[in-house]
């Protein structure tokens, strides 16, 4: 059995460090705006009430919601509508 070393160039290393970095972060009064999957002209706005560690309390539809913020490429974002294949996912814009 063999052992590959490899070495990775500098700026490699650096570029992987970046893509960690949180780019946007979910905050009191932020404003989060969804797209339908299916229409694109249907889109819903949504205002975050509080932020308490991973979590957000947001204003739907006329409805408070409380609900898991999650990460994805440096971006938070929240499943306000629930959980379900054609969710809309509500981001900052």
């Amino acid at each position: 059995m063999q052992i590959l070393k490899i070495s990775l160039p500098l700026q490699y290393i650096n570029n992987l460090k970046q893509k960690e970095i949180m780019t946007t972060q979910i905050t009191k009064g932020t404003i989060l705006t969804a797209t339908s999957v299916c229409d694109s002209n249907c889109k819903w706005t949504a205002n975050v009430l509080e932020r308490k560690g991973s979590f957000i309390i947001a204003l739907v539809n006329g409805e408070i919601v409380r609900k898991k913020v999650k990460v994805w490429n440096g971006e938070e974002y929240a499943l306000l509508l629930g959980t379900y294949s054609m969710a809309p996912i509500f981001k900052i814009k």
